[in-house]
């Protein structure tokens, strides 16, 4: 489904959202007669499903991942770190998947809290092939990102 605006473009319905019996209530409620939606072909996974493999394998240390429906996944700091990057893996995996990775720079030093890493799907629906096999590709290579915890005592 694509993105569905209220008058005066506050969102109402982010892109990817599945429909529910309660949704349509609420559309119609917005004056909505007919929305365009989106049925997922055999071998298509949604962005959700596709961002969140990804994002579960890509990294190790001290983060948490962050998903909203239709919305990039976005990995917070959880405590003072270092972040460090595999770029050559990085590279590798954003110029082959319909996945791609932002990361923060190598040796940043985020706080609590702060984005190390954002992981979005271009289209609305990938085949489920390529992402299967970016996501046995971290699987088997190790995370792209490392945030490493710093300051504490041992």
């Amino acid at each position: 489904m694509c993105t569905v605006f209220r008058p005066g473009r506050e969102e109402l319905l982010a892109k990817g959202h599945v429909i529910s019996d309660e949704d349509i209530g609420v559309l119609a409620s917005e004056g909505m007669e007919s929305i365009w939606v989106t049925e997922l072909e055999d071998g298509e996974i949604g962005e959700d499903e596709a961002v969140c493999a990804v994002a579960s394998e890509m990294g190790c240390g001290s983060f948490r991942k962050s998903v909203c429906g239709g919305r990039p996944a976005n990995l917070l700091a959880t405590e003072n770190c270092c972040v460090l990057v595999d770029d050559e893996l990085l590279k590798q995996i954003n110029c082959t998947a319909s996945v791609v990775i932002a990361t923060s720079l190598i040796s940043a030093m985020p706080l609590p809290g702060q984005r190390i890493a954002t992981v979005k799907s271009a289209p609305f629906a990938v085949f489920q092939g390529p992402v299967g096999r970016r996501h046995r590709d971290l699987k088997e290579r190790g995370p792209i990102l490392q945030a490493r915890p710093v300051g504490r005592r041992v």
